[in-house]
């Protein structure tokens, strides 16, 4: 069994709804594709806080420009 942690982000939360369901897909998205450990953890995170930025599990993903600004904000694809 492996653990690990991953430093939280700040967002300003509107609903949380959805947000654990955010962080399981993007920690699932880069386990699949064998990323370290930290990584996939750090993509979790993201994708869980930018979820609640947006009332509704999924609203926040809806506007992509965002969603790519946040995530080149604060992940480095370059290394996984």
């Amino acid at each position: 069994m492996r653990c690990g942690d991953s430093d939280s982000v700040d967002v300003q939360t509107v609903d949380a709804l959805g947000a654990a369901d955010s962080l399981n897909a993007g920690t699932l998205f880069g386990f699949i594709r064998g990323w370290p450990l930290d990584q996939c953890l750090r993509l979790g995170n993201l994708g869980g806080a930018f979820s609640t930025t947006a009332a509704g599990g999924v609203q926040a993903f809806r506007d992509r420009l965002r969603l790519e600004k946040f995530l080149a904000d604060h992940f480095e694809f370059g290394n996984t």
